[in-house]
């Protein structure tokens, strides 16, 4: 072997340990942070301090398998999955319709004791469903703009079919992440006029047609003392949780705000908790693992070796950027407030199962580039 396929090799191996690294000490920050946050409210609500840590515990074990398969499955199998994902996908996003609303929306499933969310598997599908699309006209010597057309149309129905649940912030995600995953292709913007016709109907009904919810909680966000009460009461909950924390937190479990002030203080509101009780050090932390995490993946997507794997990780490396920046920026006052869990920390089987599937095919690629750059 050459010095350099040996150094490519040493590379090839590192990224995967760092991605592998990275994962699992994100997962461990959520396991210690979902039961400081929500063992007050456990125990008020199960009897059981430790209830939902112990059903995060079922959930990451069962991730954690899904990430090994995902990491050790031939990509191929993963492409010829695709479109029956995206009908079982479809399916299921129908079939929370069937089941009894949870605070007003349609958007779990009950499978016994667990419940799942479908609209967080659907993130993931489309990007499977678009980087297989694009990387195809590629292998064909085609633009990807022959794709588009097909893309908008599956993007277009599961998007419709979130929207009603009713889940407006899923569904802006992934036009996003989509958008930006089209671009990448090499689509011209022109040529996007399609997800263009789709946004502006779905904020104009959002804003000015709907309930009005989601402008209260603009207005909400612009000031927040003119409901703090209502709508500009997780804002503010989470806003005292940041400030109480300082520079170095005020101790591990030992915040406040999680003590029946700030609600879902163990799901979208996670971060602020890492802030109060970590302080500034502890939050700042946090965001420099999300960085390295994302910089991994886009190390791996730019080494990848096919137009499938460079989009499939780009992709996925949109989505989780998008998720972060969406929940800190809402975390931190910076933002609306909106329901998105923090990857890999906030509780929820779903979130983490879904994101553990995508880490586990960046794996993947990354091996790929590692075996191929063997002699």
């Amino acid at each position: 072997m050459s010095t350099l396929a040996a150094t490519s090799t040493g590379r090839s191996f590192r990224t995967s340990h760092r991605l592998l690294l990275l994962t699992g000490i994100l997962c461990f920050v959520g396991i210690v942070f979902i039961y400081s946050a929500s063992s007050i409210t456990s125990a008020d609500i199960y009897g059981n301090p430790a209830h939902y840590l112990q059903r995060q515990i079922i959930w990451l074990l069962i991730g954690s398998l899904v990430l090994f398969i995902a990491a050790t499955i031939p990509l191929a199998q993963v492409r010829a999955l695709t479109f029956p994902a995206i009908i079982a996908i479809m399916v299921l996003l129908c079939l929370v319709f069937l089941q009894d609303p949870i605070n007003g929306a349609y958007r779990w499933i009950r499978i016994g004791p667990f419940s799942i969310q479908p609209s967080e598997f659907a993130k993931a599908a489309l990007i499977f469903y678009a980087a297989h699309k694009y990387a195809q006209c590629g292998e064909r010597g085609e633009p990807a703009r022959n794709a588009l057309l097909t893309v908008f149309i599956v993007l277009m129905v599961t998007v419709l079919l979130i929207f009603i649940e009713p889940d407006r912030g899923t569904p802006a995600i992934i036009v996003v992440v989509l958008y930006a995953l089209s671009l990448l292709a090499g689509i011209r913007k022109r040529s996007m006029v399609l997800l263009l016709l789709l946004v502006v109907p779905y904020l104009y009904y959002d804003l000015f047609i709907s309930d009005g919810y989601h402008l209260n909680r603009i207005r909400a966000f612009l000031n927040p003392l003119e409901d703090p009460l209502g709508k500009g009461y997780q804002a503010m909950q989470a806003s005292i949780a940041i400030g109480s924390g300082g520079l170095t937190g005020v101790g591990l479990g030992e915040g406040a705000q999680k003590i029946f002030y700030l609600p879902e203080s163990h799901t979208d509101f996670i971060f602020a908790v890492i802030c109060e009780e970590l302080g500034l050090l502890g939050g700042m932390a946090v965001v420099l693992l999300y960085t390295a995490l994302i910089l991994t993946i886009i190390k791996v997507g730019y080494e990848a070796r096919s137009h499938y794997e460079t989009y499939l990780v780009f992709g996925i490396s949109y989505l989780i950027t998008v998720q972060v920046f969406f929940n800190l920026g809402v975390a931190v006052g910076a933002l609306p407030t909106k329901g998105l869990a923090l990857p890999l920390i906030s509780y929820g089987g779903s979130s983490l199962i879904t994101t553990l599937l995508m880490l586990g095919l960046v794996i993947n690629v990354a091996r790929n580039t590692e075996r191929q750059e063997q002699p």
